[in-house]
């Protein structure tokens, strides 16, 4: 799978978030891509944040240090 799609049927997509791995905090190297999507949110908690992660089988909302490099998805008004 290389993005998740959203919408009110199988044609009409309203949101899609690819699936673009991680970039890993301790060696630079970008990991799951294809498998995993994390995403930041706006929220941080000190050197923390929030983020979205999904894959095939998985979805949560947990904080992780923000030293790692995750997507950001702009959202319109």
């Amino acid at each position: 799978t290389t993005a998740v799609h959203f919408g009110p049927d199988a044609a009409t997509h309203t949101l899609t978030l690819p699936t673009a791995g991680k970039r890993n905090n301790s060696n630079g190297l970008l990991t799951n891509r294809g498998q995993y999507g994390n995403y930041w949110s706006s929220t941080a908690y000190g050197a923390d944040a929030r983020h979205l992660y999904f894959g095939s089988s998985t979805a949560g909302v947990l904080s992780i240090s923000r030293t790692y490099g995750f997507s950001v998805r702009c959202v319109s008004e």
